[in-house]
């Protein structure tokens, strides 16, 4: 936490930037210090948000974007254009040919850029991106070269920024010379005073500590669990699972996947109540073959490019040591076992209900529109496949003490039920596109084609290439509606969590909600943008 010095130094220094914020020639030069005034969460005064704004309209190659480097200089600089898009997003301005280039950028894994290296470009990046992306930007940040203390403290900042705590170590060890520079800016040098290197490093220094030694802990008795029930497997199977399993760790960022029975036991322990390490390392291990299974399965059941059937053996040893995991820790307790049946038959109810009753025919650009468009009815069937998450942790209470019929344990289980379904909106509102693409018929698209059919009842399908724009606008019709649900969801809860006095009010799981709650306001704060920007336009 920052201190009321260290704030009042920080706002000196941003008031003076902002005071002196002047246009010049390079984009890059007068957007700079723009990105670290909106780091800070400060919305830039209407002077200087208008001078950005002139700015950018005199280096535009199009109409919102993408940006020359300057008005003289036609060369499309992705480090400038990524710094744009950042600023913008906190003034809620919203650019999607940026975001095209962006995501372009990425997908290529190309940074070159005129005015920084490699590893800034990366740290801008990591300030604001999309889920999805995530897995890619950390790849390439732990593959790059560190040459100096600035490159390392920048990767590992970048890292943080990105959820992914790891490899700190292995990235210090990297420096191979002390720093001179951190950018370029056209033909000249800018050197870091040996305060601002320091200040750097040591901002690095403490994100890097700012790890749980016991969440590590943790996480290496479950990996000598995993270990010694891989022992009879080939070499090659072993590293395909290692493979899945850190695709799978690297894009979880909260670790919810990897620690939520850790977690319970921590948020609920006391003297009388709570389980062993070893115990709790269990239940966490068979929590990550839940989850490693079920995305491998789900990646078939949408038909998507990463379904691969070499995975299907992987997925299959996942689920078989859950389900036995499962069966034998809740045999002893008759109520916990016939919960477990009963989840992991509607578990699979929902999953064939999905795949046989939510799906249309898409090929290539048409999507066909189905004669009923399904209904979710209160969406508590979007909890069911993932259901599996909660159960072990469920599981976990019951063994510190808290019965099947104890009001923490419901508190817990209604806790996931909401949770898990607004977490479910949430996604399904992020891949709306994608699920256009395959037929996927989820909360947001069927919205979306059920407001298509009122405007055109006679249609027998959609072009979602010549159409997209208006399937875009009846996206961001059906956005409030949809987001509310979402919200109700999380407030329920919220209020099942706090029914439980024993739990503080900032805990991890807590601390999920208002994460999921921030995603779900900023979609609906991109709508409200997006309104005013065609008011004002008209």
């Amino acid at each position: 936490m920052v201190s009321p010095e260290e704030s009042e130094e920080r706002d000196v220094l941003l008031d003076y930037i902002e005071e002196n914020l002047s246009q010049r020639e390079c984009l890059f030069a007068t957007v700079l210090p723009i990105f670290c005034i909106s780091q800070s969460r400060r919305r830039l005064s209407a002077k200087n948000l208008g001078i950005l704004l002139d700015c950018l309209t005199k280096s535009e190659k199009m109409e919102g974007g993408p940006y020359y480097s300057s008005p003289s200089n036609k060369k499309i600089d992705i480090a400038t254009n990524i710094l744009i898009c950042c600023c913008l997003q906190i003034e809620q301005v919203l650019l999607p040919s940026l975001d095209t280039l962006i995501r372009k950028s990425i997908q290529d894994m190309a940074y070159e850029s005129d005015y920084c290296n490699e590893i800034f470009t990366l740290f801008i990046l990591s300030h604001d991106i999309e889920q999805r992306d995530r897995e890619k930007i950390i790849e390439h940040i732990l593959k790059a070269e560190k040459r100096n203390e600035i490159e390392a403290s920048l990767s590992i900042i970048a890292l943080r920024n990105l959820g992914y705590d790891e490899h700190y170590p292995n990235i210090v060890q990297q420096i191979t010379y002390t720093p001179l520079k951190i950018i370029t800016l056209s033909d000249q040098e800018i050197f870091l005073t040996p305060a601002l290197t320091r200040l750097i490093h040591i901002r690095a220094s403490k994100e890097a500590t700012n790890v749980s030694t016991e969440e590590v802990a943790m996480l290496n008795k479950i990996n000598t669990l995993h270990d010694a029930k891989t022992t009879n497997l080939g070499k090659e199977m072993k590293l395909a699972m290692q493979r899945t399993m850190q695709q799978t760790e690297i894009s979880n960022t909260d670790k919810q996947m990897l620690l939520m029975p850790y977690y319970i036991r921590e948020l609920l322990k006391n003297r009388n109540m709570s389980l062993s390490d070893d115990k709790i390392a269990e239940h966490c291990l068979h929590n990550i073959y839940f989850w490693n299974a079920f995305i491998i399965y789900d990646d078939f059941w949408d038909e998507d490019e990463k379904a691969a059937p070499q995975n299907l053996p992987i997925a299959n040893f996942f689920h078989r040591n859950y389900i036995s995991y499962c069966e034998k820790a809740f045999r002893d307790n008759r109520q916990l076992s016939s919960m477990f049946n009963e989840w992991m038959s509607k578990m699979e109810e929902a999953n064939h209900r999905e795949i046989s009753c939510f799906r249309t025919i898409a090929k290539g650009e048409k999507l066909s529109i189905p004669k009923e468009v399904p209904e979710y009815g209160d969406y508590t069937i979007k909890f069911w496949p993932s259901s599996g998450h909660a159960i072990i942790s469920l599981a976990a209470l019951v063994e510190m003490g808290y019965t099947p019929t104890s009001s923490v344990f419901s508190c817990i289980k209604e806790y996931f039920i909401h949770y898990l379904v607004a977490r479910q909106i949430s996604d399904d509102l992020h891949d709306w596109k994608e699920d256009l693409d395959r037929g996927n018929l989820s909360i947001v698209t069927t919205e979306i084609i059920r407001l298509w059919k009122n405007s055109f009842p006679e249609e027998k399908e959609i072009n979602l290439k010549r159409d997209y724009i208006m399937l875009t606008n009846y996206f961001w019709r059906a956005t409030e509606k949809i987001c509310n649900i979402a919200l109700s969801h999380l407030e329920k809860a919220n209020k099942a969590l706090s029914s439980i006095d024993t739990i503080k009010r900032n805990g991890y799981l807590y601390h999920l909600l208002i994460k999921e709650k921030g995603v779900i306001s900023r979609t609906l704060s991109e709508k409200r943008s997006i309104e005013d920007m065609i008011k004002d336009s008209l």
